[in-house]
């Protein structure tokens, strides 16, 4: 059971977004260490045409400007306005896959949408307190990092399309927190990783629409946990 997307949209956009990732590599100057695949399927797969040494540090005055504006977040106003525009859309996304908004569809709609928002909401809240408790027990300070707030809101929104329309009011909070706590790890991994994945696209879309897929064999009815899985499996095969 897949609602509006979780697995079929979401689910594989983050795993291309992923694979891209790998085999582009990173920017230059994102990781001053970084080491490419030396040995391995890995390394014939993604071979590098520059050495190590090109993608870790700044040699002239123009990738020193190229990199200068491409890391980071330069402008969080309109990342946040962008995430508002997103969440706003998504009732479309949600809302609007039960094709019906009147007579005996109003009541499923008018539940669609407050699944969407608890999600959503529970989502941004718990990636926010966890990236705060990091940044404390790391820095001694916390702080809130919009990057967060806009993707860990995002993954929640991926993580209950797909049972935005059969799970209940607490599962759909339920299911935000494991999306928050779960864009928090992969993003930190990817870091880990030295994986360049510039918005976050494989966290958001897709380790939150694997989540959303598979969680709906545990909070909604009528929906076996084994079936979601193997729905999984055969949606990644095809695509």
């Amino acid at each position: 059971h897949d609602f509006a997307g979780s697995g079929m949209v979401h689910l594989t956009g983050g795993v291309s977004a992923l694979l891209c990732s790998i085999v582009v590599g990173p920017r230059i100057g994102r990781f001053p260490e970084y080491t490419s695949f030396k040995t391995g399927w890995m390394a014939r797969i993604v071979g590098r045409k520059y050495p190590d040494s090109f993608y870790r540090g700044i040699f002239s005055e123009t990738e020193e400007q190229i990199a200068d504006t491409n890391i980071g977040a330069r402008d969080p106003v309109q990342g946040l306005f962008g995430t508002f525009l997103l969440w706003v859309a998504w009732y479309s996304f949600n809302c609007g896959s039960t094709l019906q908004i009147s007579a005996d569809g109003a009541d499923l709609v008018g539940q669609v949408a407050v699944t969407t928002t608890l999600s959503s909401c529970f989502a941004g809240a718990a990636a926010s307190i966890l990236d705060g408790v990091l940044a404390y027990r790391k820095r001694g300070y916390c702080y809130l990092r919009p990057s967060v707030v806009c993707n860990s809101v995002l993954g929640g929104l991926v993580a209950i399309t797909a049972g935005c329309a059969v799970v209940t009011y607490n599962g759909s909070i339920a299911i935000g927190i494991m999306a928050g706590f779960l864009y928090m790890g992969v993003s930190n991994l990817e870091d880990k990783l030295m994986l360049d994945d510039v918005v976050g696209a494989f966290p958001v879309h897709g380790a939150c629409g694997l989540l959303g897929v598979l969680v709906v064999g545990v909070f909604a009815t009528n929906k076996p946990f084994g079936g979601q899985a193997c729905g999984v499996i055969v949606l990644e095969h095809e695509g």
